[in-house]
């Protein structure tokens, strides 16, 4: 849709930056920022940056990741904002330590990214999900229309959570990644 923001029209719900990096799905670039062929293959790429942050800079907070995306030196970001924006959304606390390798906290927080990003967070759940799968497991999959759930809708309160989320830090040199 035209009056959709450009991270929307450009399946990159992340709005991630144009480098010569070339990521899976990517099909060009508008004014700086990556152009990809599909919402999905978009989600896949933030999920993937995501788990970088995690697995290769330490990074397992809202404060600690939102910092990275959207750096307060980079003109235009109220990074205080956005990281509170996040842990309302997941209903977590900026600094809680999260397991960005468990599916439900990585498709949580990168659910909330897109809303920030765009100011509207408009892809099924069933997206989401296939994005986030795709940058876990290293494949290409289907969108997977049995999984059930709606636009953005956060399944279960954080005390039901907390126990998966808090499990520990990253787990460095078990997974065998692709960088993009």
């Amino acid at each position: 849709p035209v009056r959709a923001s450009r991270g929307i029209r450009s399946n990159n719900p992340g709005n991630i930056r144009a480098t010569g990096e070339q990521w899976q799905g990517q099909v060009g670039s508008d004014g700086g920022f990556v152009t990809f062929a599909t919402p999905q293959a978009g989600i896949r790429a933030l999920a993937k940056i995501l788990l970088n942050y995690q697995d290769v800079h330490g990074l397992n907070t809202i404060e600690g990741l939102v910092n990275r995306w959207a750096p307060p030196e980079d003109k235009g970001n109220d990074t205080k904002a956005y990281v509170k924006a996040v842990a309302d959304a997941i209903g977590f606390k900026p600094t809680t330590s999260l397991n960005l390798r468990d599916p439900e906290v990585l498709r949580r927080v990168a659910t909330a990214v897109v809303h920030h990003e765009n100011g509207t967070q408009p892809y099924p759940d069933a997206l989401i999900r296939a994005g986030v799968d795709e940058a876990l497991s290293g494949r290409t999959l289907g969108v997977r229309a049995d999984v059930p759930g709606a636009h953005g809708r956060l399944p279960q309160s954080p005390e039901a959570k907390s126990s998966t989320m808090q499990e520990g830090a990253a787990r460095t040199g078990t997974d065998v990644q692709e960088s993009n």
